[in-house]
């Protein structure tokens, strides 16, 4: 198991930080507010907040935090604010607990909310007061309604509420979207987006957790595979020191709880898709799952609305590259094969070719981070890749020459080290020799124009 490394470097975030620390000072002077800090998941909500809660303490300002779970079943109503509250330590927190006691899921008992509010005054008299819930998207109702009474109800209380949110999670909690657009209209409340990491940020990111410069070829790597998400990129380090290969256990579970939790047809649908390479075509994803319209399009819409798949131009792409990687795992041996030939050269979006493993050097080599690689036909102005059809002199002229590659093809192919020739009744692709880590393992066949087989759903 790989274990947990982290910048000691705060990277990618000082607007941010200091909206936030100009927010908590206003807090001080008397202008108190609401901030809602959203993001999707990894992209460092939590490590901003630790860091405004470094520089709140410095100050001597009280800190008070809760934090949300993600198991509905156990849902504790107000559990969040109940472990904050319990921060205060001004004599009246038996009396909060015996009105807290009572809260059930059909709400909290009237006059709770100003009794909470009357509380955070009282105490903020003492010392201004930060407010941290983190992961409201898993909050419960009546957390929800205390958060936005808040931010109608703040006046000149020395209070400074943040509240932490996955963006990618409000197409799937209903009660998330409401909250969001009631305090939209609040005066004291904003809300604070966060970005991925930019290819700059993130290599000042790896020479926080190495020490020292990262590699270029490490760099890239973990920038093509974690797309400047810092949880993803710390994790895929983490695992390529310590010489694992493929995605780390950690990112797996997280990207495929995700994908798990589609419709068992929206599932498939992703696994095909996955085989297309990061994005495809929605007739080339049409026929190869094999599955009528509307239907096709209702299953998409879920993987959509669940933020795995998002729609572009003609086509569907993964939210994040490491969810076609988790995806394309859980596809067995027959059925990759199955779905390369119904993809085949017709797939103009950029197909991947899926390589194998190698093991990290500390060169800072690709290593297991680079675990997979792609050669993608040209593409247009507008990114639609142009098919590559062979000419007609470069096609066999007999059934023998289809089945014995030229010399010069083996030379093309074999020159660089990194093709592979050994296959019976099809023309290998010709790798390119050069430095490029692509190695290529699929042949190309040469009909192209015949019919593939389709690997659908049924």
């Amino acid at each position: 198991m790989a274990s947990r490394v982290s910048s000691p470097v705060f990277v990618g975030r000082a607007d941010e930080l200091g909206e936030l620390v100009a927010a908590m000072a206003g807090a001080r002077a008397g202008t108190p507010g609401l901030v809602l800090v959203g993001g999707e998941a990894g992209v460092g909500k939590s490590r901003l907040v630790a860091e405004l809660s470094a520089y709140a303490s410095a100050d001597g300002d009280q800190i008070l935090a809760g934090q949300c779970v993600g198991f509905e079943e156990a849902t504790i109503p107000l559990l969040p604010v109940i472990d904050a509250l319990r921060g205060l330590d001004d004599g009246a927190q038996d009396l909060l607990d015996t009105r807290l006691a009572p809260v059930s899921a059909a709400g909290p008992p009237a006059g709770l909310h100003p009794l909470v509010l009357d509380r955070l005054a009282a105490a903020a008299a003492t010392a201004p007061i930060l407010l941290i819930v983190e992961d409201v998207h898993w909050a419960d109702r009546s957390t929800l309604e205390l958060l936005a009474y808040l931010a109608r109800r703040l006046r000149d209380e020395r209070v400074l509420a943040v509240a932490t949110y996955r963006s990618d999670e409000v197409d799937r909690h209903e009660r998330l979207r409401r909250f969001l657009a009631d305090v939209a209209t609040a005066a004291r409340a904003q809300r604070l987006a966060l970005d991925r990491l930019s290819r700059a940020q993130t290599r000042e990111q790896l020479a926080g957790i190495l020490g020292e410069a990262p590699p270029t070829p490490l760099l890239d790597a973990v920038f093509a595979r974690a797309e400047g998400n810092p949880f993803f990129a710390e994790e895929l380090v983490a695992a390529s020191q310590e010489g694992h290969e493929g995605l780390p256990a950690t990112l797996r579970d997280m990207l495929l709880a995700r994908i798990h939790a589609l419709d068992p047809r929206a599932q498939a649908v992703v696994r095909i898709a996955a085989a297309g390479g990061r994005d495809v075509h929605h007739e080339l994803l049409a026929a190869a799952a094999g599955l009528p319209e509307p239907d096709l399009s209702d299953t998409l819409r879920d993987a959509v609305r669940q933020h795995v798949l998002v729609a572009v131009g003609d086509g569907y792409a993964f939210r994040h590259a490491l969810f076609s990687e988790a995806a394309y795992g859980e596809l067995l041996p027959g059925e990759r094969a199955r779905l390369h030939a119904a993809f085949g050269p017709r797939n103009t979006t950029g197909a991947r070719s899926r390589c194998g493993n190698a093991s990290p050097t500390p060169s800072g080599s690709q290593g297991s981070i680079g675990r997979r690689c792609s050669r993608a036909p040209p593409t247009r102005p507008h990114g639609r890749a142009i098919p590559q059809r062979p000419s007609s002199s470069s096609m066999p002229r007999s059934h023998s020459e289809r089945r014995r590659p030229s010399p010069s093809a083996s030379r093309r192919c074999c020159s660089s080290g990194r093709g592979s020739c050994g296959s019976s009744g099809a023309r290998p692709r010709a790798c390119p020799a050069s430095s490029a880590p692509s190695r290529c393992s699929r042949p190309i066949h040469p009909r192209w124009s015949a019919p593939r087989p389709s690997a659908g759903l049924a």
